[in-house]
Protein backbone atom coordinates (compact mmCIF):
# COMPACT_ATOMS: atom_id res chain seq x y z
CA UNK A 1 0.00 0.00 0.00
CA UNK A 2 3.07 2.31 0.67
CA UNK A 3 3.96 2.47 -3.09
CA UNK A 4 0.40 3.31 -4.00
CA UNK A 5 1.14 6.55 -1.73
CA UNK A 6 1.46 10.03 -3.37
CA UNK A 7 5.26 11.43 -3.75
CA UNK A 8 5.61 14.28 -1.76
CA UNK A 9 8.26 16.12 -3.44
CA UNK A 10 8.97 18.47 -0.52
CA UNK A 11 11.50 16.48 0.92
CA UNK A 12 13.59 16.04 -2.25
CA UNK A 13 13.25 19.22 -2.64
CA UNK A 14 14.61 20.27 0.50
CA UNK A 15 17.38 18.16 -0.05
CA UNK A 16 18.52 19.67 -2.98
CA UNK A 17 18.39 22.67 -1.78
CA UNK A 18 20.46 22.02 1.18
CA UNK A 19 23.08 20.25 -1.14
CA UNK A 20 22.83 22.58 -3.13
CA UNK A 21 23.69 25.67 0.13
CA UNK A 22 26.76 23.54 0.69
CA UNK A 23 28.76 24.15 -2.74
CA UNK A 24 28.23 27.82 -1.95
CA UNK A 25 31.58 29.46 -2.52
CA UNK A 26 31.78 31.06 1.11
CA UNK A 27 31.47 27.70 2.82
CA UNK A 28 35.25 27.99 1.77
CA UNK A 29 36.32 30.79 3.55
CA UNK A 30 37.92 30.35 6.47
CA UNK A 31 36.17 30.46 9.78
CA UNK A 32 36.84 33.76 10.85
CA UNK A 33 36.19 36.00 7.30
CA UNK A 34 33.17 33.28 6.90
CA UNK A 35 31.72 34.40 10.20
CA UNK A 36 32.81 37.96 9.44
CA UNK A 37 30.80 37.90 6.36
CA UNK A 38 28.08 36.15 7.29
CA UNK A 39 27.53 37.99 10.55
CA UNK A 40 27.48 41.46 7.93
CA UNK A 41 24.82 40.11 5.88
CA UNK A 42 22.49 39.26 8.28
CA UNK A 43 22.72 42.44 10.58
CA UNK A 44 21.88 44.53 7.17
CA UNK A 45 18.70 41.93 6.69
CA UNK A 46 18.02 42.72 9.76
CA UNK A 47 18.27 46.37 9.79
CA UNK A 48 16.60 46.62 6.69
CA UNK A 49 13.76 44.99 8.05
CA UNK A 50 13.54 47.18 11.05
CA UNK A 51 13.66 49.95 8.61
CA UNK A 52 11.06 48.66 6.77
CA UNK A 53 8.28 48.24 9.59
CA UNK A 54 9.22 51.77 10.49
CA UNK A 55 8.64 53.56 7.35
CA UNK A 56 5.50 55.45 5.99
CA UNK A 57 5.61 54.80 2.28
CA UNK A 58 4.20 56.65 -0.51
CA UNK A 59 3.56 56.93 -4.55
CA UNK A 60 5.89 59.64 -4.76
CA UNK A 61 8.41 58.11 -3.31
CA UNK A 62 8.33 54.84 -5.10
CA UNK A 63 8.35 56.89 -7.97
CA UNK A 64 11.16 58.79 -6.87
CA UNK A 65 13.24 55.55 -5.99
CA UNK A 66 12.49 54.21 -9.35
CA UNK A 67 13.67 56.90 -10.97
CA UNK A 68 17.17 57.27 -8.81
CA UNK A 69 17.55 53.76 -9.29
CA UNK A 70 17.23 53.88 -12.90
CA UNK A 71 20.52 56.26 -12.93
CA UNK A 72 22.32 53.92 -10.61
CA UNK A 73 21.52 51.16 -13.38
CA UNK A 74 22.61 53.67 -16.22
CA UNK A 75 25.80 53.95 -13.63
CA UNK A 76 26.63 50.12 -13.53
CA UNK A 77 26.29 49.87 -17.74
CA UNK A 78 29.00 52.46 -18.20
CA UNK A 79 30.99 50.76 -15.84
CA UNK A 80 30.16 46.97 -16.08
CA UNK A 81 33.31 45.89 -18.25
CA UNK A 82 35.85 47.11 -15.51
CA UNK A 83 36.89 44.26 -14.06
CA UNK A 84 38.21 44.06 -10.49
CA UNK A 85 40.60 42.94 -8.47
CA UNK A 86 40.48 40.88 -5.76
CA UNK A 87 41.71 43.04 -2.33
CA UNK A 88 40.94 45.50 -4.26
CA UNK A 89 38.20 48.80 -3.08
CA UNK A 90 36.42 49.53 -6.10
CA UNK A 91 34.73 53.19 -6.05
CA UNK A 92 32.24 54.10 -8.70
CA UNK A 93 29.48 56.37 -9.20
CA UNK A 94 26.94 54.02 -7.35
CA UNK A 95 27.76 56.20 -4.16
CA UNK A 96 26.12 59.07 -5.49
CA UNK A 97 22.68 57.90 -6.71
CA UNK A 98 22.91 55.80 -2.74
CA UNK A 99 23.84 59.06 -1.46
CA UNK A 100 20.79 60.37 -3.21
CA UNK A 101 18.38 57.77 -2.16
CA UNK A 102 19.41 58.09 1.53
CA UNK A 103 18.86 62.26 1.69
CA UNK A 104 15.80 62.23 -0.41
CA UNK A 105 13.77 59.14 0.75
CA UNK A 106 13.28 57.56 4.15
CA UNK A 107 16.10 55.19 5.28
CA UNK A 108 13.91 51.96 4.27
CA UNK A 109 14.86 53.00 0.39
CA UNK A 110 18.61 53.64 1.77
CA UNK A 111 18.95 50.05 3.07
CA UNK A 112 16.72 48.13 0.14
CA UNK A 113 18.22 50.49 -2.78
CA UNK A 114 21.75 47.60 -2.87
CA UNK A 115 19.25 44.93 -3.66
CA UNK A 116 18.24 45.23 -6.74
CA UNK A 117 21.78 46.79 -7.81
CA UNK A 118 23.43 44.11 -6.84
CA UNK A 119 20.70 41.68 -8.72
CA UNK A 120 21.20 44.08 -11.75
CA UNK A 121 25.18 43.74 -11.68
CA UNK A 122 24.73 39.73 -11.14
CA UNK A 123 22.83 38.96 -14.07
CA UNK A 124 24.60 41.77 -16.44
CA UNK A 125 28.34 41.57 -15.56
CA UNK A 126 29.91 37.98 -15.96
CA UNK A 127 32.29 36.63 -13.61
CA UNK A 128 31.69 37.83 -10.57
CA UNK A 129 31.94 35.61 -7.52
CA UNK A 130 28.44 35.93 -5.93
CA UNK A 131 29.05 36.15 -1.83
CA UNK A 132 31.59 38.79 -2.96
CA UNK A 133 28.67 40.85 -4.39
CA UNK A 134 26.43 39.79 -1.46
CA UNK A 135 28.58 41.00 1.46
CA UNK A 136 29.28 44.45 -0.42
CA UNK A 137 25.56 44.85 -0.98
CA UNK A 138 25.25 44.60 2.79
CA UNK A 139 28.26 46.72 4.02
CA UNK A 140 26.23 49.06 1.71
CA UNK A 141 22.96 48.63 2.96
CA UNK A 142 24.37 49.40 5.89
CA UNK A 143 26.59 52.47 5.43
CA UNK A 144 24.23 54.55 3.81
CA UNK A 145 20.83 53.17 5.05
CA UNK A 146 23.09 54.38 8.44
CA UNK A 147 23.92 57.70 6.29
CA UNK A 148 19.95 58.39 5.64
CA UNK A 149 18.78 57.72 9.38
CA UNK A 150 21.35 60.61 10.51
CA UNK A 151 20.40 62.67 7.87
CA UNK A 152 16.73 62.39 8.68
CA UNK A 153 17.11 62.73 12.24
CA UNK A 154 18.77 66.62 11.47
CA UNK A 155 16.05 69.27 12.51
CA UNK A 156 14.31 70.72 9.44
CA UNK A 157 15.96 73.78 10.85
CA UNK A 158 19.50 72.69 9.76
CA UNK A 159 18.94 70.35 7.26
CA UNK A 160 15.04 68.68 5.51
CA UNK A 161 14.15 67.61 2.82
CA UNK A 162 15.09 70.62 0.54
CA UNK A 163 18.32 72.78 0.47
CA UNK A 164 16.33 76.36 0.64
CA UNK A 165 18.05 79.12 0.45
CA UNK A 166 20.82 81.65 2.34
CA UNK A 167 22.70 79.54 5.46
CA UNK A 168 19.65 77.02 5.21
CA UNK A 169 21.53 76.06 1.82
CA UNK A 170 24.70 75.90 3.34
CA UNK A 171 23.80 74.31 6.55
CA UNK A 172 21.70 71.57 4.40
CA UNK A 173 24.59 70.84 2.00
CA UNK A 174 27.10 70.25 5.11
CA UNK A 175 24.60 67.97 5.98
CA UNK A 176 24.63 65.88 3.28
CA UNK A 177 27.93 66.13 2.83
CA UNK A 178 28.50 64.57 6.31
CA UNK A 179 26.25 61.88 5.99
CA UNK A 180 28.19 61.35 2.68
CA UNK A 181 31.21 60.76 4.70
CA UNK A 182 29.56 58.95 6.81
CA UNK A 183 28.58 56.20 4.28
CA UNK A 184 31.77 55.81 2.88
CA UNK A 185 33.54 55.74 6.10
CA UNK A 186 31.24 52.45 7.18
CA UNK A 187 30.93 51.12 3.53
CA UNK A 188 35.14 51.41 3.23
CA UNK A 189 35.94 50.16 6.75
CA UNK A 190 33.71 47.20 6.86
CA UNK A 191 35.22 46.30 3.15
CA UNK A 192 38.69 47.10 4.55
CA UNK A 193 38.23 44.49 7.76
CA UNK A 194 37.10 41.55 5.27
CA UNK A 195 40.17 42.13 3.11
CA UNK A 196 42.55 41.88 6.12
CA UNK A 197 41.05 38.97 7.36
CA UNK A 198 41.51 37.25 3.84
CA UNK A 199 44.82 38.72 2.92
CA UNK A 200 46.56 39.82 6.83
CA UNK A 201 49.36 41.65 4.95
CA UNK A 202 46.89 43.77 2.98
CA UNK A 203 47.84 47.50 3.76
CA UNK A 204 44.67 50.02 4.96
CA UNK A 205 46.81 52.93 3.68
CA UNK A 206 47.03 51.23 0.28
CA UNK A 207 43.43 50.54 0.02
CA UNK A 208 41.88 53.32 0.69
CA UNK A 209 44.40 55.84 1.64
CA UNK A 210 45.80 56.21 -2.24
CA UNK A 211 44.54 58.88 -5.05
Amino acid sequence: MAALRPHNPAPDGLFRAIKSARRWQVWTLTPPLRGYVLGIIALAACATGFAIAHSHFEGSSWLLGVALLACAIIAIESSRMVKEAHGEVVRDLNSVWLLAIAVALPPAFAFLAPIPLTAYKLLRIPGLVVYRRVFSAATISLAYGGASVLFHAIPASVAGTYPGSGKHALTWTASVAACGLLGWIVNHGLLVVAIKLSDPGARVRELIGSR
